[in-house]
């Protein structure tokens, strides 16, 4: 069963049964976090929201620099 496509982007199987871990898509239940992660340890992480309209990024080069 083939879950990437020749662009990257999954196929055949659902959006909520694959994860996207360290570069790679995986079946839900084979992805994982080692447990000396430091987001996992410490809660680190980056959020951030960008506006579309009709298909652009909405100030790009701010998101980008």
């Amino acid at each position: 069963m083939s879950i990437q496509s020749f662009h990257g982007w999954p196929t055949k199987m659902p959006v909520g049964h694959i994860a996207y871990v360290n570069g790679r898509y995986l079946p839900l239940a084979r992805a994982g976090v080692h447990i000396e992660d430091r987001a996992l340890q410490f809660a680190d992480g980056i959020y951030e929201v960008v506006g579309v309209l009709d298909g652009l990024v909405l100030d790009e080069e701010h998101h980008l620099d």
